[in-house]
């Protein structure tokens, strides 16, 4: 046998030289010759050599199959040579591919197969370089468009799916004597997929920043609509906090001077969280500013807010808990009207402790909503503590909330201290029972305190 070299990129061919002529076996551009899998072994035991009958007999096989006594006198074969070789025989998935005619197994092992096939001159076909480039080319653009379309599981399982394909293909082509290359397009397939994958990693790792990047902006601007400062006016102090969940929240809380000298103080609680329950929140506090600005009792307020808050919203399902009053320096007389927000907590000086419950539905149930007027009468040493939600119902890692007791019990403990001393301590205390974990929603506290000097 001798080899006949081909283009580096081609195949060559393998000259054997038989009785019949020369055969030539083609070899892949790998060295490895195209020996296809001929079919059923007995095709081969019938028509050509029945080397597995002659192992038999010689008793190298269990005698387990039926045995001509033709085949049994070994004097058939005198003066001949007899090639035994191990068969493939049951075990078809041993001859898909090249076989062990290459560099790493050198004729290390012949199946009879191999042999069959050279004799039927059956061997493997390569796919021609023109069309293995068109039909990559066809998978390259076809993954391009397709993959960056797909979500990253999805696209997982389709690269997944996509090289399996190509490995059946490759195997059923074997049957049709095709031999068809798997490195470069498995190749192509998981490039193709690591390099979209990737590139919407970092697509979406851009956008996340520039979506964190707004967010900040929006957190400021929020903060920005929320008093800074503590309020004092006479004998009495007002401080609050806000501490959304995100970047932005719903809740809101808000106090200044009206124009007769009257403090407003307001807090609310939007349905949801997130930029949603934020641009809510900062109509209700132009919707409280705007309606403040000229004389109105205490109740209006609330029913205007529901009004025009219905109009904007446009049948949105969210609805505000709010509570509206205004204190009045020189007799500490407040008048509220609570729309369904937590009742705020009056700690008496003498230990008794109040609700303010007096008002109304929440905001963005019924158009048509009216309110009730509530009136106490503050007297020195009194802390009022307007609260939203997220306080009372934090929780710990164990799911148990923090809870009204709790926060009576911490209010009687720091009604000592001034208004903002006892809002920060409340905050503090929250979020020290939560032990660091991420708040389930906004937490704000409006503390209003009268001085124990006051008359």
């Amino acid at each position: 046998a001798r080899f006949e070299p081909g283009n580096p990129f081609r195949e060559g061919h393998l000259l054997l030289e038989t009785s019949r002529g020369t055969t030539a076996i083609p070899v892949d551009q790998y060295g490895r010759a195209l020996i296809n899998f001929p079919g059923d072994q007995n095709a081969f035991a019938n028509h050509y050599f029945p080397f597995d009958r002659v192992v038999e007999a010689a008793g190298y096989l269990p005698i387990n199959l039926p045995v001509p006594d033709t085949l049994l006198d070994t004097n058939a074969f005198r003066g001949k040579v007899v090639l035994v070789c191990s068969t493939a025989f049951r075990q078809m998935a041993a001859d898909v591919g090249p076989t062990p005619f290459s560099d790493t197994f050198p004729l290390a092992l012949a199946h009879v197969s191999v042999v069959n096939s050279i004799l039927r001159r059956d061997f493997l076909h390569t796919i021609p370089h023109g069309y293995e480039t068109l039909g990559l080319g066809a998978i390259a653009l076809g993954l391009a468009l397709w993959l960056p379309a797909l979500a990253p599981g999805a696209l997982a399982v389709v690269a997944v799916g996509f090289l399996l394909g190509l490995v059946a293909l490759a195997w059923v082509l074997v049957f049709f004597g095709i031999q068809m290359s798997l490195v470069p397009p498995l190749f192509l397939v998981l490039s193709l997929s690591v390099g979209v994958m990737l590139r919407a990693y970092v697509v979406r790792d851009h956008e996340r920043r520039a979506v964190e990047q707004e967010l900040a902006v929006a957190r400021r601007v929020q903060q920005d609509l929320l008093p800074k400062q503590p309020l004092t006016a006479g004998g009495l102090e007002v401080s609050g906090i806000n501490l959304p969940c995100y970047a932005v929240g719903g809740d809101y809380f808000d106090y200044y001077t009206l124009a007769d000298g009257r403090i407003a103080l307001a807090i609310g609680d939007v349905a949801g969280k997130g930029v949603p329950a934020a641009l809510l929140m900062s109509k209700l506090q132009a919707t409280l500013r705007g309606e403040t600005s000229h004389e109105v009792t205490v109740p209006e307020v609330p029913e205007r807010a529901n009004r025009l808050l219905m109009e904007s919203m446009e049948g949105s399902s969210k609805f505000v808990t709010f509570f509206y009053g205004a204190l009045e320096p020189g007799t500490s007389r407040l008048r509220y009207s609570n729309a369904g927000h937590n009742p705020p907590y009056l700690l008496r000086a003498d230990g008794t402790l109040e609700q303010l419950e007096t008002g109304g539905l929440l905001l963005g149930i019924f158009p048509h909503a009216t309110y009730e007027e509530g009136v106490v009468d503050l007297r020195p040493g009194d802390v009022i503590v307007l609260f939203t939600d997220g306080v009372t119902e934090a929780e710990d890692r164990h799911k148990g909330q923090f809870g009204e007791e709790r926060l009576i019990a911490l209010l009687k403990e720091a009604r000592g201290g001034d208004a903002r001393a006892i809002g920060d301590r409340i905050c503090q205390e929250v979020l020290k029972f939560s032990k660091g974990l991420q708040m389930a929603d906004d937490l704000t506290v409006v503390v209003v305190k009268v001085r124990e000097q006051a008359a």
